[in-house]
């Protein structure tokens, strides 16, 4: 992970911005530790949210971070959707989940973490 933060950092101009994310370890792969290697198949390391803010501060200045929850499959399949919409309104809560980017809430637990980075601009490459 250094040599990857390290060359990132690298290639940025000085100023320039990195948006970065990371599923949540916490959420994608529970149970697992940081050192395990994640469910996914393609993925060789996963961040818990307090783990991946600390590691970029480390190579870039972090200006903002995101939140995203994943949107239900269920629902992209129209009958099940009506379904679920009718008769099971405690499942489908679309107040409890909003697939699109937000601002990370300290009460709500997401599903990847997005930050903005910057590369500091005294930065030698």
């Amino acid at each position: 992970q250094e040599g990857t933060f390290t060359e990132l950092r690298r290639v940025l101009k000085p100023g320039g911005l990195l948006v970065i994310s990371s599923p949540n370890r916490k959420l994608t792969s529970p149970g697992r530790s940081f050192n395990d290697r994640p469910d996914n198949l393609f993925h060789v390391r996963e961040y818990a949210s307090e783990e991946f803010i600390p590691v970029l501060e480390q190579f870039f200045e972090v200006l903002e971070v995101y939140g995203q929850r994943a949107k239900s499959k269920l629902l992209f399949v129209p009958f099940l959707n009506r379904i679920t919409r009718r008769i099971m309104p405690g499942l489908y809560a679309p107040e409890r989940g909003n697939p699109e980017v937000e601002k990370v809430s300290r009460k709500n637990e997401y599903r990847y973490i997005v930050v903005v980075c910057r590369k500091i601009k005294s930065d030698k490459p």
